[in-house]
């Protein structure tokens, strides 16, 4: 009070800045409420969004896990796929690897050639005794 005695001027002056101040604050309020008001709609959206966003991630890193896990196992089958065609070609191999029967059926041979030479010679044996047993 004693400035408003000694300086009136001041205190109108005071006065009117401490007016256009609360009407300065009033406006911002106003304003304030009005764009919360037209952002109220985006907010909620924005919410709604961004849950969407989190769920989708969710889901696709889920999915993510299962394809590595299936990528894996696929490799694993691979391998094993590899491994079982090996196996079949090496036994293919031996199954239509006829040498060894070949060389079986050419040993027969000589043995069945063997066996004729032999009865010739078992028989001119004979022949052989028979004359020297007459003779004698």
């Amino acid at each position: 009070e004693a400035v408003a005695t000694k300086f009136p001027d001041v205190r109108s002056a005071l006065d009117r800045i401490g007016r256009e101040a609360k009407d300065a604050v009033d406006k911002i309020e106003t304003r304030e409420s009005y764009v919360n008001a037209q952002m109220e709609p985006k907010a909620h959206e924005y919410k709604e969004y961004k849950a969407a966003l989190e769920t989708t991630r969710k889901v696709y890193d889920e999915g993510n896990e299962r394809v590595s896990a299936l990528t894996n196992e696929l490799a694993r089958i691979g391998e094993r796929l590899e491994f079982a065609k090996g196996e079949m070609a090496s036994k293919g191999d031996e199954v239509s690897d006829a040498t060894p029967l070949t060389k079986l059926r050419d040993v027969v041979e000589r043995m069945r050639e063997d066996m004729r030479t032999m009865e010739v010679k078992i028989a001119i044996a004979r022949n052989a005794l028979g004359h020297a047993s007459v003779k004698k």
